[in-house]
């Protein structure tokens, strides 16, 4: 998404940069703009091959993205088609195509530090200075090596995206070409004048597909999600249907409703989701998990969780929390408990699935009454691990949290 952004930055500003440039000049201009913006200590990009990079038809012969361990990201043969007229008259980037032969995604980038953390706010489309219209994005092969998410796989994309005026306009269709297939689709449109949204999301994999791997899901069976939801912010529900091998394992809604400070949801899921855990572990999770959360997303930053409410076998966990408007937390009460209400240890879903105990209860507090200070105890009963175990372990913890 960076490459592609620093594409569309270089098609707005190119044509005043480049008046009097050569073809060789040109491409000079565009390799040193994108690598001198994007490239970081431990992020270095390269490109290579840039043909008509100022015509109405330009392309580039690959580009990589490395990291301090070597190349991560290649792309192959990258084409943009567009309309520079539109652009310098209207104000209009239009694309017709965006496209590129091969996406090689050999292994997880190393974490790249000087990217800025995200930080809690209302929900906007962003306000770009020029329309931008994509009519067609298409890339026929996005391959991913083993590490990034356990499975090797590839996959086709096309799709579309229209940003204009505060507004959305997006669809995108991914199909897996190896292996049993798949199939992902999304479509959404969003207006920040009317906060009007309507949403599909639809994912169908048969058995070891890509979620099922990337989630570690027990058995890799055939998948199955649905999240839909259409109408105002102010009033807007959204439901969730989640199938692993024919059988319903999470389902709910989340309800969106308009207040004076922000955004208020109301989330209520439930369901056998002890089928998606390794077997060593489904007791603790037992024949119904059940979560309920009540907050609010404000308009000025930050966010407000009322209550969660999550339930299990062996797990019963209240919390409330608040942040402040650069995602800083303001306050936090949590109390959790594991028991199994019997004699029996409960094994955690912990990896290894050899750490039991008989009963453990945490409690956390932090922010009561403007207060930083912040408070807290862990006491364990019968714990047990492989290399260690105590009939009785407690933890008191206490200090100061300040920005």
């Amino acid at each position: 998404m960076r490459i592609l952004a620093a594409l569309l930055m270089f098609l707005m500003t190119a044509p005043a940069l480049a008046q009097q440039e050569t073809p060789e000049e040109e491409r000079g201009l565009l390799m040193s703009f994108i690598e001198d913006r994007l490239s970081a200590p431990n992020r270095q990009i390269r490109i290579q091959g840039i043909q008509g990079v100022l015509s109405s038809n330009a392309q580039i012969g690959q580009i990589t993205v490395a990291d301090n361990e070597g190349v991560w990201l290649r792309i192959v043969n990258a084409s943009i088609v567009w309309s520079r007229t539109t652009l310098l008259l209207r104000q209009r980037l239009q694309i017709d195509t965006l496209s590129a032969e091969r996406i090689e995604v050999v292994r997880k980038p190393i974490p790249d530090e000087s990217l800025p953390a995200p930080e809690s706010s209302s929900f906007q489309i962003p306000e770009l200075p020029i329309a931008i219209n994509l009519d067609a994005l298409e890339v026929p092969s996005i391959s991913f090596g083993q590490d990034v998410f356990g499975l090797e796989s590839e996959l086709s994309v096309a799709g579309r995206i229209r940003l204009e005026d505060g507004s959305l306009d997006t669809a995108l269709d991914i199909t897996r070409l190896d292996g049993p297939g798949g199939q992902f689709g999304l479509t959404a449109t969003y207006a920040n004048e009317t906060e009007e949204l309507d949403l599909d999301l639809k994912l169908s994999e048969p058995a070891d597909g890509i979620v099922a791997n990337a989630l570690n899901i027990e058995g890799r069976p055939p998948v199955a999600l649905e999240v839909t939801g259409a109408g105002p912010l102010s009033s807007l529900d959204v439901t969730l249907a989640l199938d692993a091998d024919g059988e319903r394992v999470l389902s709910g809604i989340t309800q969106i409703r308009r207040q004076d400070e922000g955004l208020a949801y109301g989330a209520e899921l439930s369901g056998p989701i002890a089928r998606l855990i390794p077997v060593q572990f489904r007791d603790f999770f037992g024949a119904e998990t059940t979560l309920e959360a009540r907050g609010l997303v404000k308009d000025a930053g930050g966010m407000r969780l009322d209550t969660l409410d999550l339930r299990s076998a062996a797990l019963s966990l209240q919390a409330a929390a608040e942040t402040q408007a650069d995602g800083f937390l303001r306050r936090l009460n949590l109390d959790a408990t594991i028991d199994n209400g019997s004699d029996e240890r409960v094994v955690l879903p912990l990896p290894g699935g050899e750490t039991t105990v008989g009963r453990a209860t945490v409690d956390l507090s932090f922010g009561e009454a403007g207060s930083e200070e912040w408070s807290g105890q862990i006491a364990v009963d019968a714990l047990a691990t492989p290399e260690f175990t105590a009939e009785r372990a407690v933890f008191d913890l206490g200090g100061s949290l300040a920005t």
